[in-house]
């Protein structure tokens, strides 16, 4: 069974002293985890890959030929945004938040974005998510964007309407969904229209909570257990006898 296909109960949260602190927590877990199931990429896996000009805040975007797919990597210490408040404030995710974000995402739009494993990245060696999805074609190679009223007409076909209250973003009353960041270079236009690509999703209708993946879980469990070890030491363990995973399409 695929990660994203497995949803479960929102996890709760561990108190921590801090965001900071909650996230180095959710960073070993996710690094510790991820050598259970194999999924310690090596640094060669993004070889090979092309490099878009995708401008991106959260991630560095690739386009791998052999299945067409797009492959995401967060940015080294850093595992994209969540959005607080009414307002529409984001802040720097968690690891867990960044799943939550990305099960959410696939069920709301029936994506099918896959999680690859991660990789250690920059001169500290941070844990990055890999994802992959389909890549979406666009219509016109001059104008792969969609303007505003083809952004709206999508949104309106999955029940969305205008947040009035944040700007580029979308509410859907009967679950509590919303969409920030709604701007259409976050969407391709493709045949069959408006496509998003990169948007920021959350639930906060209490009786429909966020589902988690059972990795998001995982993850939670892993981080209850104490002492976690330091993150260099942890990063040296995985150094000395590694279990690269490779994918079938690269």
């Amino acid at each position: 069974m695929k990660f994203w296909e497995v949803i479960e109960q929102r996890v709760g949260r561990i108190p921590c002293a801090s965001r900071s602190a909650q996230n180095e927590r959710e960073k070993q877990a996710l690094v510790q985890y991820a050598q259970e199931l194999g999924k310690i990429l090596p640094s060669s896996y993004l070889d090979g890959l092309f490099k878009t000009n995708e401008p991106s805040s959260e991630h560095d975007v690739f386009f791998r030929r052999s299945d067409q797919h797009v492959v995401k990597v967060t940015k080294p210490g850093f595992y994209g945004f969540t959005v607080i408040g009414q307002d529409g404030e984001r802040i720097r995710a968690t690891p867990v938040e960044y799943f939550q974000r990305t099960a959410l995402y696939n069920r709301v739009f029936d994506d099918d974005m896959q999680f690859a494993g991660v990789v250690f990245l920059g001169p500290q060696k941070f844990p990055c998510v890999v994802t992959s999805q389909p890549f979406a074609v666009a219509r016109s190679k001059v104008l792969p964007y969609p303007m505003d009223e083809d952004i709206a007409e999508y949104m309106q076909r999955l029940r969305f309407t205008k947040n009035v209250r944040v700007e580029v973003a979308w509410k859907r009353e009967s679950d509590g969904v919303e969409c920030f960041d709604c701007k259409p270079a976050n969407y391709i236009m493709t045949k069959k229209g408006a496509v998003p690509i990169d948007i920021i999703v959350r639930q906060t209708r209490v009786a429909l909570p966020i589902p988690a993946p059972v990795w998001a879980r995982k993850i939670m469990k892993w981080s209850r257990a104490q002492p976690l070890p330091p993150m260099k030491d942890v990063l040296e363990q995985f150094r000395a006898s590694p279990e690269p995973y490779k994918s079938k399409g690269n």
